[in-house]
């Protein structure tokens, strides 16, 4: 005897099911195979960083968009390792759906360009802090890991 809610299987002298007090049954009847249609992906643009990735896709999702994100490069190896990537993320939706989610993200960038332009006649024109420019700080980077690695080495070598 099977219960068709749980799943459980029982002796033949029960009749109901002691977790869900579902009647039980001889045989469970076949699951049909559930069939998932694999997306069409096509890049939809790219995020400068993970937290605007994520708002981005929410935006998307609350517009019944589905949609995922891939790391740029190397980026998911800088997540893992540094907490944060200087690569950026790219945001991928169904061919489908591309239209519409390009729509909702034009329209964004409108009103996002309206409050520019009142915010730019207010403040002055600003450079970029070096910790603001993914290459530059890439490089930091890099070269900080090749002198640990030298510095290793001689050590080692000694």
């Amino acid at each position: 005897m099977y219960c068709p809610k749980c799943k459980s299987e029982y002796r033949e002298e029960f009749t109901t099911c002691p977790d869900c007090n579902e009647p039980l049954v001889k045989q469970l009847m076949e699951e049909k195979d559930i069939v998932i249609g694999a997306i069409d992906e096509v890049k939809l643009l790219s995020a400068a960083n993970e937290v605007e990735a994520e708002l981005i896709m929410n935006l998307l999702k609350s517009n019944d968009i589905s949609c995922f994100k891939k790391s740029k490069g190397m980026g998911g190896y800088m997540n893992v390792y540094m907490g944060y990537s200087v690569f950026g993320e790219d945001i991928y939706v169904d061919q489908t759906d591309y239209d519409r989610a390009k729509d909702i993200l034009d329209e964004l960038q409108l009103e996002e360009d309206n409050e520019n332009e009142v915010n730019d006649e207010k403040e002055e024109v600003e450079t970029l802090p070096f910790y603001r420019r993914p290459q530059i700080v890439a490089r930091i980077i890099l070269i900080v890991m090749v002198i640990e690695m030298i510095i290793v080495y001689i050590i080692n070598h000694m």
